[in-house]
């Protein structure tokens, strides 16, 4: 049987081609029948492959080329953080206008400094402005339809992303996105499909055997638990962009990816078997507590994230530095399949070492999913400055000209004193008591009794001119400089000015400063906002394959109870997958998003201006026969712009029941009333 196997390979082998020079030895079939390629990834790229060690060069070399692109930016963000958290550098030396250094001069030359308030401030302005922009709609994120045939579909769907919104934590997300594109101006998300699994708990029904038994009657077992949309916001330091792409452009780059410190339970969590995508792990462990990442002080010591070094025993698994990075390649390119046409690929790495995902995109929309967002837009550069970095200049020079003052009246507040050691006891003078005695000397006492000496001649207290009291009326002016710059006014910070001003100047100068924020707010909603929530949708209807019930309320959940759907249950729906992935137009919307003309409280005053105007138009039929009803369009304007979901609720019967039976009273009494002028005919009445 052996020598028939050993003859069936040889003659296998002689009938193979062999391969050319120019064939890829990765399309060579093996001695198994097997090509090389058609083997699972995760066996082609096991730790120690000389396939491995290719793939992995490549990847790293687009860290670093992102890493040494983002890394300029690191020296402006420090600074811009230091001016934020009211912090000053003392050590550093001073930055010219070219951003060179001097060698010994001192930018702070004082033992303390303080922080004049003013990015601080115009920060949290802005993160409260455009907060509010963004949570003016309840929820966040809004799904409508363009037509008729999608508005119960966008209804299940605002139900579905509502839920996703609150798995994810979305307003802490949409908060940190802000903040580092008002900051840096670059903030950034990372969404993706979680299939979320864990020990699901169930309880058995009682059973005399099994608890005689002494089995337990809650069962766990490894399973899936829950599966939505998420979003992440993405540290701007660990953020990997190809640098050849400006961030407005991001979805013609050719990656994208970010860096994030994990520990390895995480990692073992989303191991293969587990149900995630993660092979490799087990190489992973090896690295120990920390791994490889304890070594690379360019991040983890100049960043200061997470404490990467020690160890806490010898059970400690440690964190560990975790790429994450999406690119668009050719398969046949990088020997990972045979197609030569562009996809999306996703690799994770661990500590620039090990390779634990590698796989192509399952994402339908076919996009990169990242999102970057900018405070000042310039499509033709790829990093721009953020509107608290573009106070820098103006924030060190207030902190210099403040702290020189400070510097100024701490020299005023210690006495300077002119005397002669011969006529005074010296010791006192050199050490002051609480109540500032100073004794005079022999001579000094004599010669002072005799009148030959004044006692100013024998001590005498030097008198100091104050040249630097003008400077806070130049830290006032660079301040008014700032807000000028940012639109954050004095009434927009809650700050009275001191110079008097009219209501419709203050009112003025605010609307200015909210249609600034506004544009602010359109701009990242276009860039980040809106394209997340696309991607969000195109999640659902794809990857959506269990029953759930969801919350729903307002007027759809009183559809849905008097409609008597069986699947709607005490304000929850059950929805399906076909109920999402069906031919449906969806418009997400966010604050900034202008409202819907339905929407419009000016829009249903003209209908019922014109309606009261013309009262024909109510007798008029349309094409099917119908007339307008004046109670739907009332409820429909009251839940639309007046936002009255519960409009149906107000509603009560017309006239009592026992109210509506009609009595008819014999002729012979009718005549008695009409005598007396108590009734008189209709055709008389109208």
């Amino acid at each position: 049987m052996a020598d028939m196997m050993n003859n069936t390979v040889l003659q296998n082998l002689i009938q193979a081609p062999k391969p050319s020079q120019q064939e890829d030895p990765a399309l060579v079939p093996a001695l198994s029948g097997v090509r090389e390629i058609d083997r699972p990834i995760e066996e082609r790229l096991r730790h120690g492959t000389s396939f491995h060690a290719e793939v992995l060069s490549r990847l790293n070399a687009r860290q670093r080329l992102a890493e040494k692109n983002i890394s300029q930016r690191w020296d402006d963000w420090k600074r811009v953080d230091e001016h934020t958290s009211l912090y000053i550098d003392l050590a550093r030396n001073v930055r010219f206008g070219d951003k060179g250094t001097h060698q010994t001069k001192k930018e702070m030359p004082w033992e303390r400094a303080i922080v004049v308030p003013m990015s601080y401030a115009i920060l949290q302005t802005y993160l409260t402005q455009l907060l509010a922009i963004f949570t003016k709609r309840d929820p966040m994120l809004e799904i409508s339809g363009t037509g008729p045939e999608d508005m119960r579909a966008a209804k299940i769907m605002q139900a579905v992303i509502g839920y996703d919104q609150r798995q994810t934590n979305f307003l802490v997300q949409l908060y940190t996105l802000l903040q580092d594109a008002v900051k840096y101006g670059l903030g950034s998300f990372y969404d993706c499909w979680t299939d979320k699994y864990g020990w699901k708990f169930t309880k058995r029904e009682a059973n005399p055997f099994q608890d005689f038994l002494g089995v337990p009657q809650v069962e766990r077992t490894w399973d899936l638990l829950k599966q939505h949309n998420s979003v992440e916001a993405v540290d701007p330091r660990l953020l990997w962009v190809d640098p050849r792409v400006s961030i407005s452009n991001g979805q013609k780059a050719e990656f994208a990816g970010h860096r994030m410190f994990c520990a390895y339970l995480d990692i073992l969590e989303g191991a293969q078997k587990n149900g995630g995508p993660y092979f490799n792990v087990e190489y992973v462990s090896k690295l120990g507590a920390g791994g490889l990442s304890r070594r690379d002080t360019t991040v983890a010591r100049s960043l200061k994230h997470l404490q990467m070094t020690g160890s806490m025993d010898d059970k400690d698994k440690g964190f560990h530095c975790k790429d994450s990075m999406c690119i668009r390649l050719i398969p046949r390119d990088w020997k990972l399949g045979e197609g030569e046409r562009p996809e999306i690929w996703q690799f994770a790495w661990v500590d620039k070492t090990v390779i634990i995902r590698a796989h192509q995109s399952e994402y339908q929309h076919q996009e990169l999913p990242y999102a970057g967002a900018e405070s000042n837009v310039d499509t033709h550069v790829i990093f721009n400055p953020g509107i608290i970095e573009n106070l820098d200049g103006l924030q060190r020079f207030m902190n210099w000209f403040y702290n020189s003052h400070v510097s100024n009246v701490m020299r005023h507040l210690n006495n300077s004193m002119l005397y002669s050691p011969t006529l005074v006891e010296e010791l006192d003078i050199l050490n002051p008591t609480a109540a500032g005695h100073y004794r005079l000397s022999a001579l000094g006492e004599k010669l002072l009794q005799e009148g030959r000496i004044t006692m100013d001649a024998v001590i005498h207290q030097l008198q100091k001119v104050d040249v630097t009291g003008g400077m806070l009326n130049e830290v006032n002016l660079l301040y008014d400089w700032g807000m000028r710059m940012t639109g954050a006014s004095d009434a927009m910070q809650a700050q009275v000015t001191k110079d008097k001003r009219t209501l419709g100047e203050v009112n003025q100068a605010n609307l200015g400063g909210s249609a600034r924020m506004g544009f602010y707010a359109q701009l990242i909603d276009s860039m980040a906002i809106s394209q997340m929530t696309t991607r969000w949708i195109a999640n659902r209807q794809q990857f959506t394959d269990q029953e759930q019930f969801f919350r729903i309320s307002g007027e759809f959940a009183r559809e849905m109870a008097t409609t008597g759907d069986s699947r709607y249950n005490n304000g929850f729906m059950m929805v399906k997958p076909d109920d999402l992935a069906g031919n449906f137009d969806y418009v997400p919307r966010s604050g900034p998003t202008p409202p819907d003309p339905a929407d419009s409280i000016q829009a249903w005053q003209m209908v019922s201006e014109i309606l009261a105007k013309s009262p024909m138009l109510l007798q008029m039929p349309d094409a099917q026969g119908r007339v307008p009803d004046v109670q739907e369009l009332f409820k429909e304007m009251a839940r639309g712009p007046l936002g009255i979901r519960n409009i149906d609720s107000f509603y009560r019967p017309l006239v009592p029941p026992q109210a509506a039976q009609v009595q008819v009273k014999p002729d012979e009494e009718v005549m008695r009333e009409k005598e007396r002028g108590n009734v008189i005919p209709m055709r008389g009445a109208a």
